[in-house]
């Protein structure tokens, strides 16, 4: 139950973010130029967490401790959007 319920709040999470990536930019901006803004509005953040998400991926096992880090380190983008 414990691993559905990080599944669950990482598909928000997942849909969060990818609405904070659409509402950058102006009305004609693709995507792909949105994600772009995005990502250097957001830089700092974006590298600490790319390094905290490979840590995990690099370890032996996958627990529900890696899972609640990896979790975390997903809402942080979602705090990003300001």
């Amino acid at each position: 139950m414990a691993r559905a319920a990080i599944r669950e709040d990482l598909y928000a999470a997942h849909a969060a973010v990818t609405a904070d990536v659409l509402a950058v930019g102006d009305g004609s901006a693709t995507p792909e130029q949105r994600f772009e803004v995005w990502e250097r509005k957001n830089a700092a953040l974006l590298s600490r967490a790319r390094t905290t998400l490979e840590e995990i991926h690099s370890s032996d096992a996958f627990d529900l401790a890696n899972l609640s880090v990896a979790m975390r380190t997903m809402r942080t983008l979602l705090r990003s959007h300001s």
